[in-house]
């Protein structure tokens, strides 16, 4: 997010709210490093009555890999998790349907950044959004800023070794190729 203007989105990214004065920019107080994504209102403070969501959308991502691993930080500053509410999760969206991913629901304040690390291999080979979704309520008294990200890194991995000691297998733009050694 370091190239993101501070109070702007990312090129390519995209924010929506159900509530105008709780909303998704980048922010360099509100950053691990560089500048990161804040949800936020008014005076750094999220609670300006019930956001039932407010997301951040990023661009189109090939996933090309065997294996997927997506690492980000996280910073909260929230009121106590609900059921519902005072969270943040990630969702996946393949062809437009969105799916939430084991793991990923942050509620309550740490204190610090948290490093967060899912697996997503179930995405290879796809196109998809990643879309954060913070949602809170109105019935508590929430001063915090909201939620953060920083230093999202999508990591994709191929194992290129198909076992057989009498060839030399290598990844070559994502695809094994096998030649005999001689």
């Amino acid at each position: 997010f370091d190239g993101a203007t501070v109070g702007g989105l990312p090129a390519g990214w995209t924010a929506g709210t159900a509530n105008p004065n709780v909303t998704w920019s980048a922010s360099s107080v509100y950053a691990f490093s560089g500048n990161g994504m804040v949800v936020t209102g008014p005076g750094d403070i999220y609670d300006y009555g019930p956001t039932l969501y407010s997301y951040l959308r990023s661009p189109t991502l090939q996933m090309p890999g065997e294996t997927l691993t997506l690492r980000y930080k996280v910073l909260a500053n929230v009121a106590q998790c609900e059921l519902f509410f005072d969270t943040m999760k990630l969702v996946v969206e393949l062809a437009g349907l969105g799916s939430g991913i084991p793991g990923s629901v942050i509620c309550d304040s740490q204190g610090g950044w948290l490093d967060v690390e899912l697996d997503i291999s179930g995405y290879t080979n796809t196109t998809v959004h990643l879309r954060w979704v913070m949602s809170a309520d109105a019935t508590q008294n929430s001063p915090g800023f909201g939620f953060a990200i920083d230093d999202v890194v999508l990591e994709s991995r191929y194992t290129c070794d198909e076992g057989d000691p009498c060839t030399d297998t290598v990844c070559q733009a994502g695809t094994c190729v096998t030649t005999p050694i001689d």
